[in-house]
């Protein structure tokens, strides 16, 4: 067969089984009245057919771009323009997952085609995921549904893992036929990443994310950039998240936040920092739900809300920022000023946890008055002695990477002295406000449905902020030291 032969051929079959699919689908629908999420999750399946037309036929030539463009115009027609009822979500009036499908896969494409070929096989991976692991995902709840455990996002946990355990199968086929030599970690891992992928993702959005995720990871793999300790550390992370959505640790919104963050720890600090946050991260909320449980059973006062997504950003966005600096410019101080600030937010967290079971109400830093317990600015000796402990166990960390005692010593004296800045800001500039409608002074700014008067501080600066900047003024600190001192 002449080239030009099995070109035209892949174009006419490619399209012929495109509308062929989309007829069938249209016609079942409406003829048996099918249920629309299974009808839609079929067609979603036996898309995956069109990436075998392309492979076979057009291979990853300019035609293989040309097809997918095409196939983005009409579907982007079908869409907007509402023609495909067996397509369209039972849950919103019009949904754009089958057009973000083609978006995504053409945006890969391109990169195959015009960037590096060699990638091709990683391309049929992420389709693959998406295909598949996706598709089948709500058939396996469904089946699983008197056993199966809610996540977030209407996803549930049955769901969640049927997509790991399929991801995983898929990249073991690939990488067997096209003699890849994926190891068994970056496979699991990479269906670890996949599956929160799908998780966390909005609805037809995931149409995007998984393409995109699963895609983007083997190529960080491909160039080096993902070690096995790397790879272990993101293999573990959705346990940690899992576990976190069922005690209602998170917000939802901050799940995926948080998720994110860990993900950005590991990709750019690598395994050392990745590995640090989490075990930081698990401790945490361990000791967090038992204090909880013990500070509202002996005050009655319910136990602390759900973090919220600011509350992530104002701990994590600093370490991700002196992570990414650190991946760029391989300077091994700012690896250092990440870690310095993780166990100074860890400490942080200890202290007010465990502080408030202390047996007399704190005292003000500055001002040396008694305050109810939690309130910023407020310090006690229960609470002071587990920051000052906690620092110098997290800092473990920088003697086992670093290999430097006198950094393990600078580390963990400077992260326990930013504790201390973080509740002098907490007691100098953090807003308190007074509730005109039951009198209680408070750190929220609307109180009882109501705006509360700002009695001392500044309204603007709440406790994110104050936690930014002692993590801000922390990271200076060290950097000043091992700087001007050239220790490291």
């Amino acid at each position: 067969m002449s080239d030009t032969l099995r070109i035209v051929l892949g174009y006419v079959i490619f399209f012929g089984y495109m509308f062929l699919e989309i007829l069938v689908g249209e016609a079942l629908q409406k003829k048996f009245d099918l249920d629309k999420e299974m009808t839609r999750k079929v067609e979603h399946m036996f898309t995956g057919v069109c990436w075998i037309i392309g492979y076979f036929f057009l291979g990853w030539s300019i035609h293989l771009f040309i097809v997918n463009a095409i196939s983005v115009v009409l579907l982007g027609i079908i869409t907007f323009g509402g023609l495909m009822k067996s397509i369209e979500r039972e849950d919103t009036a019009r949904s754009y997952g089958v057009f973000y499908f083609g978006l995504s896969t053409l945006i890969v494409v391109a990169i195959l085609v015009f960037v590096e070929d060699s990638l091709f096989p990683y391309y049929g991976i992420a389709y693959y995921c998406l295909v598949l692991a996706d598709g089948l995902a709500p058939i396996f709840a469904k089946a699983f549904t008197k056993h199966n455990i809610s996540l977030i996002n209407g996803k549930t946990l049955a769901g969640t893992v049927s997509v790991f355990a399929i991801t995983a199968l898929i990249a073991l086929a690939f990488s067997l036929i096209f003699s890849l030599h994926l190891s068994v970690l970056l496979i699991l891992s990479l269906a670890s990443v996949v599956a929160m992928a799908e998780l966390f993702g909005a609805k037809g959005t995931d149409n995007l994310t998984i393409v995109f995720v699963a895609f983007g990871y083997l190529v960080l793999a491909h160039y080096g950039y993902l070690d096995t300790g790397t790879q272990a550390v993101i293999l573990v992370a959705p346990l940690f998240t899992i576990l976190s959505i069922l005690a209602g640790a998170l917000t939802p919104s901050a799940q995926t936040v948080s998720y994110l963050v860990l993900l950005a720890f590991a990709i750019f600090g690598g395994y050392p920092l990745a590995l640090l946050a989490l075990t930081l991260f698990i401790v945490a909320a361990i000791v967090g739900k038992i204090t909880n449980k013990r500070f509202e059973k002996r005050t009655g006062v319910p136990h602390k809300s759900a973090r919220r997504v600011v509350q992530i950003l104002a701990n994590g966005a600093l370490t991700v920022v002196l992570a990414a600096l650190w991946f760029f410019l391989k300077a091994k101080w700012l690896l250092l000023l990440a870690f310095v600030v993780l166990i100074e937010e860890f400490a942080d967290s200890m202290s007010s946890d465990v502080g408030r079971l202390a047996e007399n109400p704190p005292v003000d830093i500055l001002r040396f008055k008694r305050v109810s317990p939690g309130t910023s600015g407020g310090v006690s000796l229960l609470g002071t002695m587990s920051s000052l402990i906690s620092t110098f166990l997290a800092g473990l960390f920088v003697l086992l990477f670093f290999k430097d005692p006198i950094l393990y010593v600078t580390a963990s004296g400077v992260a326990f002295l930013g504790t201390l800045i973080d509740s002098v800001l907490g007691s100098s500039l953090q807003g308190l406000f007074h509730c005109p409608v039951c009198g209680e002074i408070t750190e929220k700014k609307v109180h009882c449905d109501t705006p509360a008067t700002c009695i001392k501080g500044f309204a603007a600066v709440d406790n994110s902020l104050v936690n930014f900047l002692s993590g801000l003024l922390t990271a200076g600190i060290v950097a000043a030291i091992v700087l001007g001192t050239g220790i490291l």
